[in-house]
């Protein structure tokens, strides 16, 4: 079983928390669109999941939405922002100045969910001290310092996979309690640090495979053919 963030009121599993930060994401453009007010059934339609999943989910933040009526979008972001703690600022780095973590480094998304890279680190003397899409790239020895000055919460991890244990272990050692990690290997991290594994060429030969031996299901065939 999959782990769960647990309060005084309720427990909620992690796979659920992610498709909540999804939903807000995704339901922040309806709002720019002018959209006011929508069902579970029209949700489930723009953001996957069926209309019994997304009410569940959001069953677990609260009692939102009138039977009959729809959820009030702006509510509704309100609502999510408050309880997933997104309104709250918060500082990310990117440890592994290479190309992904320069596009990370970039990455205009992450403000979206109110999130910002705060510093970058490497070990290459070509990339410390020069800075990269506003932000500064700092020595990987000066991490603690750094991080007691600038206060991040979660780490990315960038890195070859034969040195990204090391790295990960100095990240915990500056007090950071969750890693995004794209190393090419699993993590041995502490129970009370949360680790997730984002690995690039796993995903892309899974894709792979499955666009050269499958057939078109049914419910996608009848959802591309429409």
């Amino acid at each position: 079983m999959g782990r769960k963030i647990c309060s005084e009121k309720t427990c909620i599993p992690i796979d659920a928390i992610r498709r909540l930060i999804r939903y807000y994401r995704d339901i922040k453009v309806l709002h720019d669109k002018g959209i006011e007010v929508i069902s579970s059934f029209d949700l489930s339609e723009i953001l996957g999941g069926s209309p019994e999943q997304i009410r569940k989910d959001l069953s677990y933040l609260g009692e939102f939405g009138k039977r009959g009526v729809g959820y009030n979008i702006k509510s509704l972001i309100t609502n999510l922002e408050n309880r997933l703690r997104l309104n709250v600022p918060a500082g990310a780095i990117v440890v592994g100045v290479g190309r992904l973590g320069m596009a990370l480094m970039g990455y205009a998304g992450f403000k979206n969910l109110n999130i910002s890279i705060v510093a970058g680190f490497d070990v290459d003397k070509e990339k410390v001290g020069k800075s990269f899409s506003g932000i500064r790239v700092y020595h990987l020895r000066s991490i603690k310092k750094v991080c007691k000055r600038l206060d991040p919460e979660v780490a990315i991890i960038s890195v070859p996979g034969e040195v990204a244990q090391e790295v990960s272990e100095r990240v915990i050692s500056a007090g950071i309690k969750g890693i995004l990690n794209f190393a090419p290997v699993r993590l041995s991290v502490p129970s009370e640090v949360w680790i997730s594994h984002v690995d690039l060429s796993i995903e892309l030969g899974a894709l792979l495979f499955c666009s050269r031996v499958s057939g078109v299901d049914e419910d996608r065939k009848s959802s591309t053919s429409s």
